[in-house]
């Protein structure tokens, strides 16, 4: 009896130690570690935590990546190969304006006999060359804008003639002719005709007329050269030794033919100098030559000179009129201080070359 007494003393002692040691570990555990899934049923309250198992992280060696060198460079050996096939589309040409005409005068004292002028009328037209290359049908084009004042006309045409000469029919307008005097429009024309007008505009004139009535045998209208003026800018550094330059003085100077060429119309305004004396020369850039006109009798003002003289008081014939109109460019207007020869102030100058015509050849 005392010896199954002490084996259940025994066993009883050890059941409680373990106990105590069970609780002596688990209060030294966080919530976590406390309650596994165990003890989900013994512990209500306190819902189970599962821990996530993860895998064991991997860290590879990175392998060395070259930084790339901005901006690249090209490689000399690469040359890429065209595509026959492609075919670039073509930009069209844009239209320009080889020559221009402005503020052609058409007057009835600019007919030549037999034909008549009609009075008391006049008119002014504008006529550009235009040159459209790849057009369908001609690439060079006559426009034109004109106004007719006093008579409605019932043909427009480009003749070829001097400034004192009729001549034939070149280029007929009258389909652009809009009524009440008035022109605004093109027409294509061909190639040779289209170069004679820009190599020579001075030997064609545009007329407006009405047809011949029973009364009147021939035409009647108003007529104005092509070429029947030049203008010249004026410029000190031009003159020619042994003249001298006003230093700081400027200008523009044109002259006019009107009436067939037996009226001279000269306009200049010079500034920063007062010259006496106004002439046309003759003489090609660099040279000096000998006078050709005379127009110091139409000072109005200080630097102002304006007005018109007939070829029989400048002591000229319509045919210099046409070598003006022909070679312009050979010749010059020049302006001095004094009108004697012998003071110092007379080699006091200003000039202006004439403008050359440029050949269709040396524009496209």
């Amino acid at each position: 009896m005392k010896l199954l007494f002490l084996l259940l003393l025994v066993v009883v002692t050890a059941a409680v130690d373990a106990t105590g040691h069970r609780r002596s570990l688990q209060a030294n555990l966080t919530d976590e570690e406390r309650y596994d899934g165990d003890d989900d049923d013994a512990n209500p309250t306190h819902p189970p935590t599962h821990r996530p198992t993860y895998a064991p992280v991997y860290h590879p060696t990175p392998y060395p990546t070259p930084h790339p060198t901005y901006p690249p460079t090209p490689d000399p050996t690469y040359h890429p190969t065209p595509d026959p096939t492609a075919h670039p589309t073509p930009h069209p040409t844009p239209a320009r304006t080889v020559c221009t005409w402005s503020g052609i005068q058409l007057l009835p004292s600019s007919e030549v006999a037999p034909f008549e002028g009609v009075h008391f009328t006049s008119g002014k037209a504008d006529i550009d060359l235009i040159y459209e290359e790849d057009r369908p049908n001609s690439e060079y084009i006559i426009c034109i804008q004109a106004t007719i004042c006093g008579f409605t006309p019932e043909l427009l045409h480009i003749h070829a003639g001097e400034i004192f000469q009729n001549g034939a029919v070149f280029a007929d307008l009258t389909a652009l002719l809009t009524g009440g005097g008035t022109t605004d429009g093109c027409v294509e024309t061909t190639k040779e005709f289209y170069t004679m007008l820009v190599n020579d505009p001075d030997k064609f004139y545009l007329n407006a007329h009405v047809a011949p009535t029973p009364d009147s045998l021939f035409f009647q209208g108003i007529r104005g050269q092509l070429l029947q003026s030049f203008t010249s800018q004026l410029d000190a550094e031009a003159s020619v030794a042994p003249f001298l330059g006003v230093h700081g003085s400027s200008g523009v100077s044109s002259i006019r033919f009107e009436a067939g060429g037996s009226i001279v119309c000269f306009d200049a305004t010079i500034v920063g100098f007062d010259p006496e004396v106004a002439h046309l020369a003759y003489g090609v850039t660099g040279t000096n030559g000998n006078v050709v006109y005379d127009f110091s009798s139409l000072k109005v003002a200080p630097g102002r000179f304006f007005g018109c003289l007939s070829i029989e008081e400048l002591g000229t014939t319509l045919a210099e009129v046409c070598e003006i109109l022909a070679d312009g460019y050979v010749y010059y207007f020049d302006f001095h201080q004094s009108d004697i020869p012998d003071s110092i102030y007379f080699f006091n100058t200003i000039r202006g070359q004439l403008p050359e015509v440029i050949p269709l050849s040396d524009i496209i």
